[in-house]
């Protein structure tokens, strides 16, 4: 019985884990990808409106 609890709990807390390692994946994933698709720097060899 003893062992048996064991062994669920083990497996309970695996999977936590994975699911929990895989939100925070994603959530990095996302948050690279809207870093890349903002447009708040400028390209190379443009310069500022304000450069005589």
């Amino acid at each position: 019985m003893y062992v048996k609890a064991i062994v669920i709990w083990v497996v309970l807390a695996i999977i936590v884990v994975a699911v929990l390692g895989r939100l925070v994946h994603n959530a990095k994933a996302a948050d690279r990808a809207l870093k890349i698709a903002k447009p708040d720097h400028q390209p190379h060899g443009r310069k500022n409106d304000k450069a005589p």
